[in-house]
């Protein structure tokens, strides 16, 4: 079969033809589909059916090592199963470790391990301010629901929050003309990412834990009142700078209106 980019407008308008008939042929079989990803049909289910019947209770349960695979010692895997799988993806038998039956269990206990030990005695990741990884597994995005519930990608994202707001504040204070104003928003802007910072790098074990309390996320009232005080404020630094802007504005255009009036 030709290429379609090789194909002329006629040929590919026919083939159009042909698959819509195709199309159209399937759909009218009324098939009930299960598209989950990776879930064998019954077929497949059946082929692994007299697997049930390989063992009995008068079976011998050790390995070619000696080990008896109906206890702990085994804990990489029954070595002919590792042998078996290592042949099947081009590898040593001692480089595959075989888990249970499910994928997402081994992920989440490698996530948790790493996030809690650390991998080949680097730091685990909860101490890390950011965490990076790859996933030789195009498509799958599990892992990142694991990530998220390790609190990984919400830190990262509640960081961006505080240093958006405190970007934000700075500009409010860079806007404002009053000296008071200008220097009461860069003194709460400052006071804010510095309460950011202490709690942030005390959990991290950056700097020594000081107790001081996350804004608007470590519970205490006080704490919670005080942020929003400092919000309130800021918020009303930024209207007084507003409307500095509207007067200047009104002064120009007045200007502007007065210079063109004739003499």
């Amino acid at each position: 079969m030709k290429k379609y980019t090789e194909m002329t407008k006629d040929e590919l308008m026919q083939e159009k033809t042909a698959l819509e008939a195709e199309y159209e042929k399937i759909k009218n079989l009324g098939l009930s589909l299960d598209m989950s990803r990776g879930k064998p049909g019954a077929d497949q289910l059946d082929l692994s059916l007299p697997m049930l019947d390989v063992l009995k209770s008068d079976s011998d349960m050790k390995s070619e090592s000696g080990l008896d695979v109906r206890n702990y010692a085994c804990l990489d895997g029954i070595p002919e199963a590792k042998a078996l799988i290592a042949g099947m993806v081009g590898a040593k038998p001692e480089q595959a470790i075989v888990y249970g039956n499910s994928s997402l269990n081994i992920m989440y206990d490698q996530v948790s391990r790493a996030f809690i030990f650390g991998l080949c005695g680097n730091t685990p990741w909860c101490k890390l301010d950011k965490v990076k990884f790859l996933c030789p597994v195009p498509g799958y995005d599990r892992h990142f629901a694991i990530t998220e519930e390790f609190g990984i990608l919400f830190a990262i994202c509640l960081i961006l929050i505080y240093l958006g707001v405190f970007v934000h504040f700075l500009k409010i204070a860079m806007d404002v003309r009053g000296r008071f104003y200008k220097l009461l928003a860069y003194g709460f802007s400052i006071c804010f990412i510095f309460q950011v910072f202490l709690t942030i790098g005390g959990v991290t074990k950056f700097i020594p834990s000081t107790g001081v309390t996350l804004p608007l996320i470590s519970y205490g009232g006080s704490s919670v009142a005080s942020t929003l005080i400092i919000f309130a404020v800021m918020q009303g630094i930024f209207i007084i700078a507003y409307k500095e802007d509207d007067e200047d504005e009104e002064e120009q255009s007045n200007k502007k209106n007065e210079s063109n009036q004739p003499k």
